[in-house]
């Protein structure tokens, strides 16, 4: 009787039929929670079979089999709407490559990671270098700085086994070993192996320099390009070398003078074998292989691999000859020259 009187009440309401332990169990919609069965929570109530009414008790509490299976039998279409809304905003976060900082002009790949950046530019840094005094916004941000002071690399590549105080610095360097290049620029043929490498050479196409010096107005493309120049002004050199114990300005710089030292040498030419302690030179000597002449001179239509090598070639056709020979009258007009010739008066 009271298994009858149950089912006309819940004749007048809304009903929802939800499947539990093989059996359906019919409850009025506004008394389900869909968060309870989202996070999988027990249902322990009893159960009544709708089609012998009568009430029977489950077993022990078992937990719900299913969350999609629970979600598409329990959530209202409201919820089911919000949910789709979520996941879109979260695809279109994802693809959405185009936002940029309105303080720096920096790009970011998500809003999320946008409104982090953010935060370092607001005046509230609690987390606070006692080395260099420089703040942070974010733990995480500020112990991976601590790792430039004490030069901790723990991510290793296994190949050079080269150190690095970031996941994703390591990530970035295995590229140059895999000569992966995932990001091409649409203007021309040139792909990079970081999304921030092709943002600033996109910049060489639009002439677009954001980063300023305060001091001599010197332009740069990239933000850490105007850190570095603005240590010329300062003459901080915060990165020592523990061998020599001569400073420089940045610890890339650093990284490459200690090969100095070691003879490390981990970017390896493929053609002639021959080692570099750094991947621009390895570039440079790549372009000699390929015949590759960007730079040309004006005066004799002479092509060079680099503009150093212009330059050089360019006081050929100087009139000036500033290098003179302390023995004969003859002059140069690059101190090289000079001293070559100087070596036919010793012999």
């Amino acid at each position: 009787m009271q298994a009858e009187n149950h089912l006309n009440s819940c004749s007048l309401q809304t009903v929802r039929q939800v499947q539990v332990y093989n059996g359906t169990y019919t409850m009025p919609l506004q008394q389900m929670q869909p968060a309870n069965i989202i996070q999988n929570q027990l249902i322990a109530a009893p159960i009544q079979i709708s089609a012998q009414t009568q009430i029977i008790h489950p077993p022990q509490q078992q937990a719900v089999q299913s969350q999609q299976e629970q979600i598409d039998d329990s959530l209202n279409t409201g919820h089911k709407d919000r949910i789709k809304r979520n996941v879109k905003l979260k695809k279109d976060n994802i693809n959405d490559s185009n936002r940029q900082c309105p303080t720096c002009n920096k790009v970011f790949s998500t809003a999320t990671k946008l409104t982090r950046h953010i935060k370092t530019h607001s005046p509230d840094m609690p987390y606070k270098c006692n080395v260099c005094s420089k703040a942070f916004s974010h733990s995480g941000n500020y112990k991976i700085h601590l790792r430039m002071h004490t030069d901790e690399r723990p991510f290793r590549c296994t190949v050079c086994n080269k150190g690095c105080r970031q996941a994703q610095d390591l990530e970035k360097h295995m590229r140059t070993h895999t000569g992966e290049r995932p990001h091409q620029c649409n203007m021309c043929t040139k792909a990079f192996s970081t999304s921030s490498n092709l943002i600033a050479h996109i910049r060489t196409h639009t002439g677009e320099r954001p980063y300023v010096c305060c001091v001599c107005q010197k332009a740069f493309c990239q933000s850490n390009e105007l850190t570095k120049h603005m240590r010329t002004h300062t003459g901080e050199k915060s990165h020592i070398c523990d061998i020599c114990h001569k400073g420089f300005n940045g610890s890339s710089t650093l990284i490459v003078h200690r090969r100095s030292h070691t003879g490390e040498r981990p970017y390896i030419c493929q053609v002639c074998n021959k080692g570099f302690a750094q991947s621009s030179c390895l570039a440079v000597h790549m372009k000699r292989h390929n015949g590759e002449k960007n730079f040309m001179c004006s005066a004799c239509e002479r092509s060079f691999v680099t503009s150093s090598d212009l330059k050089e070639h360019s006081i050929t056709h100087a009139t000036a000859k500033p290098f003179g020979c302390n023995v004969c009258d003859k002059r140069y007009a690059r101190a090289n020259d000079l001293n070559r010739h100087a070596k036919t008066h010793t012999t």
